[in-house]
């Protein structure tokens, strides 16, 4: 797996990673590493990175035929068995 942009949470507890087209992980580290969720997105990925608090993720989508600025928020009800982004 080859990965184009890496971003960290604040403070430190989710790492985000991106394949060059299609995929982005995101991962609990306080889970050891164990708990992620991959999100499916049409496009190349050209960035993300986490808002201050994490409780959003924004991806750079570059394509051929689009671009755009995808916001994804985080589920707020506290459940340590989900990750969902």
């Amino acid at each position: 797996m080859c990965c184009r942009s890496v971003a960290v949470g604040n403070p430190l507890r989710y790492l985000a990673f991106a394949e060059p087209a299609d995929l982005v992980h995101v991962v609990d580290t306080a889970s050891d590493f164990t708990c992620e969720q991959v999100v499916d997105i049409f496009g190349n990925v050209a960035g993300l990175g986490f808002s201050p608090d994490s409780s959003r993720l924004f991806l750079s989508i570059s394509d051929s035929l689009f671009g755009c600025l995808m916001q994804l928020n985080r589920d707020v009800i506290p459940n340590p068995d989900n990750l969902l982004f």
